[in-house]
């Protein structure tokens, strides 16, 4: 289930603008998982790490490497982002919760955006569970809008 579920999302980052996954890999001794992504448009950059850090809490390291690929122009390759993120490991053959969420916010954003039709959005959401967590989020934010009221 875990490598249909990558490939899920890896389709996902695929439908950003500007996006390219050069590679992919965990860490066995450390349980990190590294992408290596080569994101040449600022907006596909800031939905992606808002979706990681002010979302999901995802840790996040981002920084320019300007190793050249054999086709890359000068300008591309300044573009080049190392993207690594930190994650727990795959149980019962799942990916990890918080990258489960990532992809869900993907699916909306895509999906609000109209990059996904409404069959792949209502399939995506399915997969990850996301209408429940959508839920468990308005849930939250009345909970929490209630508390600032009371105070």
């Amino acid at each position: 289930m875990a490598t249909s579920e990558l490939e899920e999302i890896f389709n996902l980052l695929r439908l950003y603008e500007g996006v390219a996954i050069e590679d992919w890999g965990i860490s066995s001794e450390k349980e990190i998982g590294v992408l290596h992504l080569r994101i040449l448009e600022p907006k596909s950059i800031t939905r992606l790490l808002y979706f990681c850090t002010a979302v999901n809490n995802i840790d996040v390291n981002v920084y320019a490497e300007s190793r050249s690929m054999d086709t890359d122009s000068m300008e591309d390759s300044l573009k080049r982002l190392v993207w690594t993120f930190v994650f727990r490991e795959f149980k019962d053959g799942r990916v990890p919760k918080e990258l489960r969420y990532f992809a869900i916010r993907m699916v909306w954003d895509l999906g609000k955006r109209g990059i996904l039709n409404e069959t792949e959005y209502v399939r995506l959401l399915a997969l990850w569970k996301g209408f429940n967590w959508m839920k468990e989020e308005r849930l939250r934010d009345k909970a929490s809008k209630r508390n600032a009221d009371n105070q």
